[in-house]
């Protein structure tokens, strides 16, 4: 038994297409047994009587072939039929009047535009009076600047004497104040030096000086410039 139902599992397909052949063998014996059973004659046991239902209704299926009705004889026509339309209800009579033309009824005229009235005119109002303002207080004059103070120098050529060592040279100048308004006359020697003026080189055409700033100035002879002490 084992052994049949490993075969069985083995080879399911087929046996499945086995089973599936037997049952439709069986359901194809059953209808052809069915089939003659009919035929036979008489109802077997076990089986109920069909009634079979007439397909025609035998007292009218064959009216056609009778005769034609008396009226039809008559030249009527079988298919004409009468109705009787009822009665409308008359309509009641009015009395007829003329036709009045009704009044027109007058338009309105439209408004008529009113005049402009005159524009307000405003009345001129005065400016406020203004307040009184204080004069202002002119400002003091401030004093004119003070003007510089300088020296106007004049190189008037080179000093000598009977007793002038030989190398050195003496500058003869002339000094004007800007202040005190005074000239004044100097003999300066190279590296002497006055009011903050300092005597650099004397050469016979030229004198080379530095003024109290520390700009150096050359003084041409018969020449004279400005030199700024402040």
């Amino acid at each position: 038994m084992k052994r049949a139902l490993r075969h069985i599992a083995r080879e399911w397909e087929k046996a499945l297409f086995w089973l599936c052949m037997v049952a439709l063998v069986c359901i194809l014996a059953s209808y052809l047994m069915g089939l003659l059973g009919d035929e036979e004659e008489g109802t077997p046991s076990g089986q109920t009587s069909k009634v079979l239902a007439p397909l025609l209704n035998e007292k009218t299926a064959f009216a056609f072939l009778d005769g034609l009705p008396e009226m039809a004889a008559k030249g009527s026509n079988p298919f004409a039929f009468i109705a009787k339309v009822p009665e409308r209800a008359k309509p009641e009579e009015r009395e007829r009047k003329p036709w009045v033309r009704p009044p027109q009824t007058p338009k309105p005229e439209p408004p008529k535009p009113e005049p402009p009235k005159p524009a307000a005119v405003a009345k001129p109002v005065p400016p406020p009076t203004p307040a009184p303002v204080a004069a202002p207080t002119p400002p003091k004059p401030e004093p004119p600047p003070k003007p510089k103070h300088f020296v106007s120098l004049l190189y008037r050529g080179i000093y000598s004497s009977g007793e002038v060592e030989e190398g050195r040279r003496l500058a003869f100048l002339s000094s004007n104040d800007s202040e005190t308004k005074k000239t004044s006359f100097l003999v300066l020697e190279e590296g002497r030096s006055f009011a903050g003026i300092t005597i650099d080189k004397v050469a016979p055409g030229s004198l080379t000086v530095t003024g109290p700033d520390g700009s150096q100035r050359t003084l041409e002879l018969g020449t004279q410039q400005k030199i700024f002490l402040e």
